[in-house]
């Protein structure tokens, strides 16, 4: 949905909607991620329009599938985010060599005409919420080196202790 500035009263526009999975599924597809939107996905925005900005305030909730990095099962996540950021209308910042950031800086995007799409927000918040490393449980054990069996479900006859990372099999031959 696409919501020109003008459009945004004085005291502020609450939107409130429902987005289909297929259409945020296509954007992960497009990335390569292996993430499946599993539930509709519950949009609340709140925009307050000042004179040289829109602050945007708001929460996404809905249910993924994803892979679990350990194991490589699929499992449903609960995704939540609260969102807070400024939509500035001035142009973008002089781009300097030595330009450091504050923290309230990283909060503020620039606004390339007088519309706000709110895919775009929805999208740049699932991917910084994320989870990097996304794992089924957090005693998740994962899969044997050696075997590959998975470890969650029952222990495999191999002998772990003589796998070594070739990046650290000098450190076998130190005597302390």
């Amino acid at each position: 949905m696409k919501i020109s500035v003008t459009d945004i009263p004085h005291d502020g526009l609450s939107l409130h909607f429902e987005e289909e999975t297929d259409s945020v599924n296509d954007l992960f597809k497009k990335d390569g991620r292996d993430v499946n939107i599993i539930a509709p996905v519950d949009f609340t925005l709140l925009l307050k329009q000042e004179a040289d900005a829109v602050y945007v305030k708001g929460s996404i909730k809905t249910r993924l599938s994803l892979l679990c990095s350990l194991c490589a099962k699929r499992f449903n996540y609960g995704f939540q985010c609260d969102m807070e950021y400024v939509l500035s209308k001035k142009a973008r910042m002089p781009v300097q060599e030595d330009l450091e950031l504050e923290t309230d800086e990283l909060e503020i995007g620039f606004l390339k005409d007088e519309t706000i799409d709110t895919q775009d927000i929805l999208s740049e918040q699932l991917y910084l919420e994320l989870p990097i490393k996304p794992l089924c449980s957090g005693g998740c054990r994962g899969l044997c080196s050696k075997c590959g069996a998975d470890l969650n479900i029952d222990e495999c006859a191999c002998n772990r202790d003589d796998i070594v990372d070739p990046r650290f099999a000098k450190l076998k031959e130190l005597k302390l």
